[in-house]
């Protein structure tokens, strides 16, 4: 019996899609369900996808939102457990989906990578804390990539209301009604840096702020963290980058 349905969005990815499905393939658990929700794609993306041979399901064609398309699969989704990944990253290890499956199966309700970044084709190891206490004020990384028990959909999915930010409003409703959450530290996510996490950042860290206050954090700090992370965010990416050019 199926124990597991991967839940991939995609839209126009063909440029990248082939890394990704190949570290799926190469996973050393392949009895899973392939959801995808494809985002009216006009280039070769489902045609990629077909020739990899998985037991992929088109759930739908045309979304008004990769939060729609997401959670129309949501619903269709009967295995144990399901994951969330993204077209455009990689899976560093074989035992990445295996792994995650065992944080399941020994008591988590959701089980987390450990995180890495891909950024011009080039892997870089950001190691996290299995520590889940600050959530409240900063998104998990990674916030895609994780593992979850199928009976955590009870309690809602994606709103479609924030555009950067539903990932992490999911993940932390879960963890403020109790839910368990572990780090597996062994295995990683590669999340690839440029594409709508980076150019939507400021938007991406103000809908954090709302979502943080929505449960309950502390105002004056969840505005301090806030600045922090755009002062940062602009230092790094923006004032380094036109230092570099002069």
């Amino acid at each position: 019996m199926t124990e597991l349905t991967v839940i991939l969005p995609t839209k126009n990815s063909e440029k990248n899609l082939n890394i990704f499905l190949n570290s799926l393939k190469d996973q050393d658990f392949q009895d899973f369900y392939l959801f995808v929700a494809d985002g009216a794609s006009e280039d070769k993306t489902l045609e990629i996808i077909k020739k990899y041979n998985f037991n992929s399901i088109i759930i739908s064609n045309s979304d008004d939102s990769a939060e729609d398309g997401i959670n129309k699969c949501m619903r269709q989704v009967r295995t144990q457990y399901f994951c969330l990944l993204n077209s455009d990253d990689k899976l560093g290890q074989k035992n990445y989906l295996s792994s995650l499956m065992s944080e399941l199966k020994t008591g988590a309700d959701i089980s987390l990578p450990n995180f890495g970044s891909i950024l011009n084709n080039e892997l870089k190891v950001v190691n996290q804390k299995d520590d889940f206490t600050n959530l409240i004020y900063q998104n998990a990384s990674p916030d895609i990539g994780w593992m979850a028990k199928s009976f955590v959909l009870k309690e809602g999915l994606f709103p479609e209301n924030y555009k950067m930010a539903s990932a992490y409003y999911f993940l932390l409703n879960l963890y403020k009604k109790g839910y368990s959450f572990k780090r597996n530290k062994k295995v990683y996510y590669y999340f690839r840096i440029g594409g709508n996490s980076y150019k939507n950042a400021v938007l991406a860290f103000t809908e954090g702020k709302e979502v943080s206050l929505k449960f309950g954090s502390n105002k004056f700090k969840t505005y301090l963290i806030l600045y922090k992370n755009l002062i940062k965010f602009f230092i790094k990416h923006k004032l380094l980058k036109f230092w570099n050019k002069v």
